[in-house]
């Protein structure tokens, strides 16, 4: 994550929340300008809690980062990226049955990748 710029990161949440957060919204009787606008909020919150998640893990604040990344999870079901979800209460996972930190930082670092489409 870090060799992007925050513009570049935005771009790359709204390409992967947007399509799949406005049909849910849609097929939940919302008109587009409310959909959009909670769209937006959900691409704001994560978008600032990702930057977070950078500085907990520099600074080894691991029960910050477990909270953080609970919030994220939250969002991001909300959103409807269940998978995107997944892996990141699998950190908290991690973190509950006593997993190293070089794994949690593993697995934290991967949810962000795949909530970013790196490789993709």
């Amino acid at each position: 994550m870090q060799q992007y710029k925050p513009d570049e990161i935005r771009k790359f949440l709204e390409k992967k929340i947007k399509p799949v957060a406005e049909k849910r919204f849609i097929e939940f009787g919302m008109d587009k300008e409310e959909a959009e606008e909670l769209i937006e909020e959900g691409i704001d919150s994560i978008f600032s809690k990702i930057f977070l998640i950078e500085k907990f893990l520099k600074d080894k604040n691991y029960k910050a980062l477990i909270k953080l990344t609970h919030s994220i999870k939250g969002v991001l079901l909300n959103l409807g990226l269940e998978n995107e979800a997944e892996a990141f209460k699998k950190v908290k996972h991690m973190y509950e049955n006593g997993k190293n930190y070089i794994e949690i930082e593993t697995q934290t670092r991967k949810a962000i990748k795949m909530l970013l489409n790196e490789g993709k």
